[in-house]
């Protein structure tokens, strides 16, 4: 089974990224150091982040998940 990277992007300043890896990806695409938030099991950080991390996994091949968020 394929390990998906998610991305929520929740407003211009929040999104939630998740799976294998997300931290490594988040720190490499220049996070200082992202919040674990235990509820939802993701990485919070800035929506320019989660975008930099959504290019990233396409540059790199890697399967990733995009959650819409609700009410927008």
């Amino acid at each position: 089974m394929p390990r998906f990277i998610t991305v929520e992007i929740v407003s211009k300043s929040a999104a939630y990224v998740s799976g294998h890896g997300a931290r490594e990806l988040i720190v490499e695409c220049g996070a200082k150091s992202p919040m674990w938030m235990p509820r939802r099991h993701a990485w919070a950080t800035s929506a320019k982040i989660a975008s930099d991390v959504l290019a990233l996994c396409d540059m790199r091949n890697l399967p990733v998940r995009m959650i819409e968020a609700v009410g927008e």
